[in-house]
């Protein structure tokens, strides 16, 4: 266990007959110490980010905090107490490490892609900052973090639940969410409604597997308690926790919450005091109906494609507002996709409200230095799709022009002889991390007229032939790797080009231009690029 810093308290003596001299003296010193006491308060720099916490005998608590100085929380005495008794505790940093694997759609669309570990300070990657707090001895009702009250909530004895329908893609789903201390409730309470009894692995470390069990228990506890006050809401909310829709194919995706914040919402709404169904009905009916995304910016038809799922169990309708307004309707839990004719860009209105899209298929035009193919961006997973905001890689960028083709070649001293050769079609590409391999790919979807592919070690190929590109150039230093490919000249002969380019980092994970794309999915999206707007060879 780490110390915890202490301090005295000052005493203050009182004594008749007093001095009027001696107790304006007394009051402005009472007046300076409740400042710096206030002060020192204000200046803890964390928060408890939940409002409950279950609590099991000798099983310590875990209190997710928010740091509100961005640097490492520090304790003091008195920081955490249990009515007048301070609480040995310690912070520590909870956070994702992705692993070095190759991770599967579903773990892609999940998020379960990576292991968390437990750290004394903070690093790179997704984390939050905890207090390890050990248990009370005395029973108590509530202790105090950073000035705020923490409400220690004691597990009743389970109670029946409602079963799921059998579905075999939400029992693999939450299988796989069993390994993931985050998940490790989802999986443990859904598997339990669909007549099974999973068995999860504990965690190598014994704080994770302390806050994955303190959550499974305030999830049960919070539903538990909602069944018991309005069943119809609680089945409601049983059926939003679960629940999986079809994108397009045969299998199920799940389409559950998956925001931290908004699962935080929701557990402390189903452990408060009062109000708790109005809180949760209001957290039911904030949730996102209609789910939106660029499914192709170009099709082999040259029209983009917007994808639409429908998360209600009644129809909706998905207005185009082009000339004219155009309706389409969404069935239950089934993904559709709308090509989008007219004249952009479009408005979307969805019962969620409305947003601008501009022609993802419109031609790009040429010009020098090039098109610039940045920012990447991660393929979809639930929780962006639901914030409508996918991952961007800042450290990964591509440069398209065209190389001047002239061969200059000197014929005898003074005199140099000009031989015009078509403009060649080159791709500057740079990535500022390691990477596992890239590919640019060229032409439609359906039949690519090129895919090249540059390997973490710097090799550049041909994907179809396995052979080198000529005159390929690339450097590999140990913080980045940087390509010129010139790439053949007969690809830009039509006037227009179809281009995309994806990474795949040393964790397994995509990034994609011009567009994210969904985990299942086999090639990044095209952009148009018009190369006959080039001007950069004017003499």
């Amino acid at each position: 266990m780490e110390p915890l810093l202490t301090a005295s308290r000052p005493r203050v003596r009182s004594g008749c007959p007093c001095d009027p001299r001696t107790t304006r003296a007394a009051l402005l010193i009472a007046i300076l110490i409740s400042l710096l006491v206030s002060s020192a308060h204000a200046q803890r720099g964390f928060r408890p980010r939940i409002d409950a916490v279950v609590f099991v005998p000798d099983r310590p608590l875990v209190i997710p905090i928010a740091s509100e100085t961005g640097a490492v929380p520090r304790l003091r005495r008195g920081d955490v107490v249990a009515g007048q008794r301070p609480l040995r505790a310690r912070v520590r940093w909870i956070a994702r490490a992705v692993r070095q694997d190759r991770p599967s759609a579903l773990a892609v669309w999940l998020e379960l892609h990576s292991r968390w570990r437990v750290a004394e300070a903070p690093s790179t990657g997704e984390g939050f900052y905890a207090l390890v707090v050990d248990a009370p001895d005395d029973p108590t009702s509530e202790i105090r973090v950073a000035g705020r009250t923490v409400r220690l909530v004691r597990p009743s004895p389970a109670a029946p639940v409602r079963p799921l329908d059998e579905d075999r893609d939400l029992v693999a789903a939450l299988e796989a969410e069993l390994r993931d201390p985050f998940w490790r409730w989802h999986a443990i309470l859904g598997l339990e409604r669909l007549g099974r009894t999973p068995t999860p692995t504990p965690q190598e470390d014994p704080i994770l597997e302390a806050w994955a069990a303190q959550e499974t228990d305030a999830w049960r506890e919070g539903l538990r308690r909602l069944a018991q006050a309005d069943p119809g809401l609680s089945a409601r909310l049983q059926r939003r926790l679960w629940l999986t829709a079809r994108f397009g194919g045969s299998a199920r995706w799940p389409v559950w919450p998956a925001s931290p914040t908004d699962l935080a919402d929701l557990r402390d709404a189903l452990l408060a005091p009062a109000r708790m169904v109005d809180r949760v009905r209001a957290w039911l009916d904030d949730q996102t109906r209609v789910l939106t995304w660029v499914d192709e910016t170009r099709s082999d038809d040259g029209m983009p494609i917007l994808g639409a799922l429908n998360l209600d169990d009644e129809p909706r309708v998905l207005w185009v507002r082009s000339q004219p307004p155009v309706p389409h309707e969404l069935p239950p839990l089934e993904s559709v996709r709308i090509p989008l004719a007219g004249q952009a860009p479009w408005t979307i209105a969805t019962p969620d409200g409305e947003f601008r899209l501009a022609d993802p298929a419109r031609a790009i035009p040429l010009h020098p230095p090039g098109l610039v193919m940045a920012p990447l961006l991660g393929d979809w997973t639930l929780r962006s799709l639901l914030l409508a905001s996918p991952r961007r890689d800042e450290g990964t960028a591509g440069l398209f022009f065209l190389q001047r083709g002239d061969d200059l070649v000197p014929e005898d001293p003074g005199v140099i002889r000009r031989f015009d050769a078509p403009p060649r079609p080159t791709l500057y590409f740079e990535r500022r991390e390691s990477m596992r391999e890239a590919r640019l790919w060229l032409g439609p979807q359906r039949a690519p007229d090129a895919i090249v592919r540059i390997t973490g070690e710097g090799q550049v190929r041909d994907e179809r032939t396995r052979t080198p590109i000529d005159g390929a150039r690339t450097i590999v230093d140990p913080d980045r790797l940087v390509s010129l490919i010139p790439l053949p000249a007969h690809l830009v002969n039509a006037g227009e080009l179809l281009i995309g380019l994806e990474v795949i980092d040393t964790g397994g994970m995509r990034w994609s231009w011009p567009a994210a794309r969904m985990p299942w999915q086999t090639q990044p999206a095209r952009s148009t690029v018009d190369v006959r707007t080039w001007d950069g060879f004017r003499r």
